[in-house]
């Protein structure tokens, strides 16, 4: 009888142990795809915040556009700067006025040499070093021609020379100068 009841309890501990064995089968499978799912809803909800936030970024953009437009717009309008498309337009229009204002003191220019731009703050610096000749009674009016001119020159170097057999009373000889001014560009843009 024991062996009898032994044989029937057999099939039902089988039964049992491979439920078991089902059951934690299918909680290992449950548990490893629950972990899954919430690892793809932890990646989705990241990547919709980065969304968010680039949404937000492309959302700002005309506004910030506007604000660069409306600043670079003011800075052309400075008194002070040369407007031009390139600094090689800006070094011929800083030529002109400064050939004018030297003939319009009885001057004559006799070169100028574009130098090559450098940028500071933001702005970009032309240069031109000129050699001119001014009658010796005409040059604290081309300095002050120069300082004064809108746009603005600034004078960085100047070199003068007189001829070495002028006479000291003779105030219309001619004076000889090398000058490198300095002028700041804004963009005709």
């Amino acid at each position: 009888m024991n062996l009898a009841r032994e044989m029937s309890l057999s099939p039902r501990l089988a039964l049992s142990g491979i439920a078991l064995a089902a059951f934690l089968a299918l909680a290992v499978i449950v548990t490893g795809m629950a972990a899954l799912f919430t690892a793809q809803r932890t990646e989705i909800n990241q990547s919709l915040w980065e969304l968010a936030r680039l949404h937000a970024e492309v959302a700002e953009r005309p506004a910030l556009q506007a604000l660069l437009d409306d600043l670079k717009r003011k800075t052309a309008m400075l008194p002070g700067l040369y407007i031009a498309a390139n600094d090689a337009l800006a070094g011929a229009q800083m030529e002109s006025d400064v050939k004018a204002i030297v003939s319009g003191n009885g001057g004559e220019t006799h070169s100028a040499q574009i130098l090559p731009p450098t940028r500071k703050d933001g702005f970009d610096i032309i240069s031109v070093q000129y050699d001119v000749s001014v009658p010796q009674s005409q040059l604290r009016r081309l300095l002050y021609a120069i300082e004064t001119h809108a746009p603005y020159l600034l004078i960085s170097e100047a070199d003068i020379s007189a001829s070495p057999d002028a006479q000291p009373q003779n105030h219309d000889q001619p004076i000889e100068l090398r000058l490198t001014l300095h002028a700041y560009r804004g963009s005709a843009k």
